[in-house]
Parts: C-alpha cells; sequence; structure tokens
C-alpha cells in the first residue's frame, strides 16, 4: 500500500486555500448573475422605450419604410393602388386619390391630387397623410422623392406580374391593419386563377396583339403583365421580345407576325374607326377568321383582383381563335 502524498503546504494553509477558492468561485457566480441581471434589466428597459405598434415593410423598390403607429390617413397616387385599398377593406383609410380612380364608386367621391402623372404636394401635405401609395411607372420620381423629404412615407408599387398583385395585397393589409381580409382576398384571387390555368393554358398557343393607343400605335410589351395575364389562357404576346412597357410598333410589323387575335382597348375615343382600320388588312389570320374584338382595359391592364374577370374574357376569346 502507497504511503499519502505528503501535503507540500505547512499545517492550515490547505484549509485556509480551499475557503480562498470557494469564496472567490462564489465571488465569479454572483458576478455572473449580476451581469446576467444586468443584461436582462437593459434589454427589458430597450424594449419598453420602444412604441407599442411597430411596423416595417418593403416596398418593390427595396425601400424599407418603418412605422411606429398604424396609418390613419393614406393618399393613393395611382388608381390600381385606389382599388387594391378598397379590395383588403381599408378603404375608410383613404384621405385622396389618383385622377382616374374610378372604382369602386366610393373612390371618385374623394379629392383628386394627381393631375397628368403631377403629385399635388401641397395639398397631399395639407390633408396630413401618413403614407402615400404611388406607382412606380406612372408617378414622377421627382414628386415621391419630394414627399418623402417632407416626412411623408411613399410605399411604391411595380406590380409586373399576376403573382405581384396577390403579394401586394398582403403587404397592404400589414401596412393599414387589414391582414385577414386581405388574405381572404389573395386567397379567392389566386384560387380563380388556377382554376383558369388547369382550363386553359395547356392547349394550343394563340398569337394575341393589343392595342392601348392609337395615335402612335402602341401595345404592351414583354415587362407588362399582359403576357402574364396571356399565358393563363395559352396565349403570346405578340410582341412579347420588345422590353418597354408600352412600345410604339407599326401597322406593318403587326401584320408581319400575322396575329390570330387582335384586341383593341376600349378607352380609346376612336374604337369604331380603329376596328375598321384593322379589317382593311384582310391578309392577317384575325382579320380573315373575324377574331377582331374591343376589350375593357381596366380589366386587363389594371393589376388588381378585378383582372379575373378580365383574364376570364381574354381565356374565352383567345380559344374562339384557336377553334380556327
Amino acid at each position: 500500500m502507497r504511503p499519502p502524498h505528503p501535503n507540500p503546504l505547512p499545517e492550515g494553509e490547505g484549509a485556509r486555500l480551499q475557503i480562498y477558492s470557494q469564496i472567490i468561485l462564489k465571488s465569479l457566480i454572483f458576478r455572473d448573475l449580476i451581469g446576467v441581471r444586468f443584461v436582462w434589466l437593459l434589454t427589458l428597459l430597450w424594449a419598453l422605450s420602444l412604441p407599442a405598434w411597430a411596423l416595417e415593410v418593403v416596398d418593390d423598390r427595396g425601400h424599407r419604410l418603418h412605422f411606429d403607429h398604424p396609418p390613419q390617413r393614406v393618399v393613393s397616387l395611382a388608381p390600381h393602388a385606389t382599388e387594391l385599398i378598397y379590395a383588403i377593406g381599408a378603404g375608410a383609410k383613404l384621405v385622396a386619390v389618383s385622377a382616374y380612380s374610378d372604382y369602386p364608386i366610393a373612390a371618385t367621391k374623394l379629392p383628386v391630387v394627381t393631375d397628368a402623372g403631377h403629385v399635388d404636394i401641397e395639398q397631399v401635405l395639407a390633408l396630413k397623410a401618413d403614407v402615400a401609395v404611388a406607382w412606380g411607372s406612372g408617378n414622377r420620381n421627382a414628386d415621391i422623392e419630394r414627399l418623402e423629404s417632407l416626412g411623408i412615407p411613399v410605399y411604391v408599387s411595380e406590380l409586373r406580374s399576376l403573382q405581384d398583385i396577390g403579394r401586394t395585397l398582403t403587404q397592404l393589409g400589414r401596412l393599414l391593419e387589414s391582414r385577414a381580409q386581405a388574405q381572404q382576398v389573395r386567397q379567392d384571387f389566386e384560387a380563380s386563377l388556377d382554376r383558369l390555368r388547369k382550363n386553359f393554358q395547356s392547349r394550343s398557343p394563340v398569337r394575341v396583339f393589343f392595342q392601348i393607343e392609337s395615335r402612335p400605335l402602341m401595345t404592351l410589351g414583354g415587362l407588362h403583365l399582359f403576357g402574364d395575364l396571356l399565358d393563363v389562357c395559352g396565349g403570346i404576346n405578340l410582341f412579347a421580345d420588345l422590353t418597354m412597357l408600352a412600345p410604339v410598333v407599326g401597322v406593318e410589323d403587326v401584320i408581319q407576325r400575322d396575329p390570330q387575335l387582335i384586341l383593341v382597348s376600349d378607352r380609346l375615343t376612336d374604337l369604331a374607326s380603329i376596328m375598321k382600320g384593322w379589317r382593311t388588312y384582310g391578309t392577317m389570320t384575325a382579320i380573315k377568321h373575324g377574331r377582331l374584338y374591343g376589350v375593357p382595359a381596366d380589366l386587363i391592364v389594371r393589376p388588381t383582383p378585378r383582372i379575373v374577370a378580365g383574364v376570364e374574357k381574354i381565356c374565352e376569346l383567345v380559344d374562339r381563335a384557336r377553334q380556327d
């Protein structure tokens, strides 16, 4: 049996060292506890200093907008924004709208703060707006930047696909405290589109030309959601290769590309003469088979849930053309 290891410390020194070690250990534990409690207290004080309601949303520019209270006074700077806000049940918060905000009827009773693309900055300020909802392609950057410099947050929307409509409904629902209705509207909208896709998308493709202006002759290019709409129906935008939203084209270009279906916006004041003019070009497939129609532009180019009715109409016309 090995003898016990000799104690290198004098009598009593080992005991004292053990006591000192315990004191130091307990001090360290106490210090750590105090530190944890201190950090917890600081976190609590910081949380209590925050506003009771806070929200951050990211608009279609990628800009982050911060709000420390729910916006109650909203200005719409584009017709589609007006309609989207009403669609999610937040129309009561609108204090002003853009020109051509004609749906729903309630929107026509509100003050108009835009004219030919320009925003009446003074009127928006006088209305004490909490937020403005703008259109990236339709409002001037200078007006948006001016409003922001004056302290009015601007949510800029730029919808280029049908999917963007659902996403924007959700974003506006968050911003305007109408999440439940926004989500329901989005679900109904997307379910309707899915139904139409199942019925029409896989059918034989049809070349479609859509005229939105006559002087000069203009159509919708590949970046516009019109192409996405046509895709639901199995149609092909005749000028999908043009990257402008609304390019100018020539009659000869249309004839050469030979559409099977020609659609003309019903907003054109000279609609009757336009239709008559197209009928003189009898070599085109669309004219040969009488596939020339006036269509409700707002249901096709305005990115709102009502576009489902436009898709249904276009799918019907595309399907007629594919029977030829």
